[in-house]
């Protein structure tokens, strides 16, 4: 100290702060100091070797990372330059400071374009928000950031940029995510309306392709504006709906089925070896994501041209709420004679081995123990593969012996069936959610 002048030169360790205005943490610091200064003007330069920041907001938005960087004050302003990388010395961005006088200032970063590559760097390893792009995500994106303070509150935004990702999502692997989010707020994450991201395809049970989501982001849910995918020949367009960011919050939705041709589905299913439906189908299922599963009511479908249907009689089985099959009931009339009952059971059984159908409308509702019910109306004929036909003779037709033996259903007879059938989507989902998880994490393992 001399002349009302001052100067500090020395060396910093094991430095940390708290800053509450930006929800950070700084620890383990260490660097150099040389600065000097007379009242309020302060000139000189710190210089950062190192120090870990981490994130204090209750949602976190980026893990831990390393920072080093070098300071300049000159009459009491300030500015500099910082580098950021991961715990295992990555790069992830570079940073400007500059502060006035006047303590109103700001940073900005940048990541670059980063390569995220198997056994590389990994967007899960930088925010706890991208863990639903599993390991291990192949391809470029790109975030730059902005941050204010000294006038009001301090304000933020950035923008996020995806040339292009692929990863293993909780519907299945997904090819070419692409897109660009404006975020108007960091703090808390916010983003208005009107962002847009897209996928080329979704190996789910069956391909999806062309997805394209439209969204914005509030405190503490992603907004969806519209979201649709392109299935079977058809597309898949849902509601606009609202999805919590808190784990287990119920939501709402619909999703809108127009043209899809279900046939690559049905037989991706776990009862496909045992049921083939060629159907293009229109309708509209609302439904409700809740702890315990995803409940469908008032759901409504249509074929929009005729098909064809075949259910092998060993289909036929009620099955528990443990297992995943199919539950399909046969009517019989209660003034049936026994031996009409077996008759009229075979019938049942033929028609609708091999249906030709004209029409399909059906009703679609969730039961009790997560099955999804579904009550279908089929007009059609009966049309196997080889022509059939009953021959009988005269004695039998007087005796009635031939309801004692199995009769073929005559080929083009009319068909007007009712099918009341429920299959356990409860565990169809949980076996497909086990299954992907199990394919996501394989390939990360040492």
């Amino acid at each position: 100290l001399a002349g009302g002048r001052w100067h500090v030169r020395g060396l910093a360790k094991d430095l940390s702060a708290e800053l509450p205005e930006t929800e950070l943490r700084i620890a383990e610091g260490a660097g150099t100091v040389d600065l000097s200064g007379a009242g309020e003007r302060i000139d000189g330069q710190v210089t950062l070797a190192r120090a870990k920041v981490a994130d204090t907001a209750a949602e976190m938005r980026f893990r831990p990372v390393l920072a080093s960087g070098a300071v300049q004050a000159k009459g009491g302003a300030w500015t500099g330059g910082f580098a950021l990388s991961d715990l295992a010395r990555r790069r992830l961005a570079e940073g400007t400071l500059v502060q006035g006088r006047d303590g109103r200032g700001g940073v900005r970063f940048d990541t670059g374009m980063l390569t995220f590559a198997p056994g590389e760097l990994q967007p899960a390893g930088l925010s706890p928000m991208a863990a639903v792009l599993a390991s291990p995500a192949e391809g470029r994106a790109r975030f730059v950031g902005q941050m204010n303070w000294g006038e009001g509150a301090p304000t933020s935004r950035g923008t996020l940029l995806v040339e292009r990702l692929d990863f293993v999502s909780p519907m299945g692997p997904v090819t070419g995510l692409s897109g660009q989010a404006q975020f108007a707020s960091l703090l808390p994450l916010e983003a208005a309306p009107g962002q847009f991201l897209k996928a080329e395809k979704i190996e789910s049970l069956v391909p999806l392709t062309d997805v394209q989501v439209s969204f914005g982001l509030e405190r503490d849910a992603v907004v969806i504006e519209g979201a649709q995918l392109a299935m079977g020949e058809g597309k898949l367009v849902f509601d606009p709906f609202i999805l919590p960011f808190k784990p287990g919050e119920p939501w709402t939705g619909a999703i809108n089925i127009e043209a899809v041709q279900v046939k690559d589905l049905v037989e991706a299913s776990p009862f496909g070896d045992r049921v083939d439906l060629e159907a293009r189908l229109t309708g509209r299922a609302p439904f409700e994501v809740t702890p315990q599963g995803v409940r469908v009511s008032g759901g409504v479908l249509r074929a929009i041209e005729p098909g064809r249907l075949s259910i092998l009689r060993e289909a036929f089985t009620t099955v528990g709420a443990e297992g995943g099959g199919v539950s399909v009931p046969v009517p019989v009339p209660e003034e049936a004679a026994p031996e009409a009952t077996n008759a009229i059971t075979e019938f049942a059984y033929q028609a609708m081995e091999h249906l030709a159908f004209d029409t399909l409308d059906a009703q679609v509702d969730s039961q009790d123990n997560g099955r999804l019910g579904v009550l279908m109306h089929l007009k059609g004929e009966h049309m196997p593969p080889k022509k059939q036909e009953i021959r009988l003779t005269i004695m039998e037709l007087i005796r009635q012996s031939f309801m004692n033996r199995s009769l073929p259903l005559p080929s083009g007879t009319k068909v007007d069936l009712t099918l009341d059938t429920s299959i356990n989507l409860d565990q169809i989902l949980k076996d497909f959610a086990e299954y992907q998880a199990l394919r996501g994490s394989q390939a990360v393992q040492p």
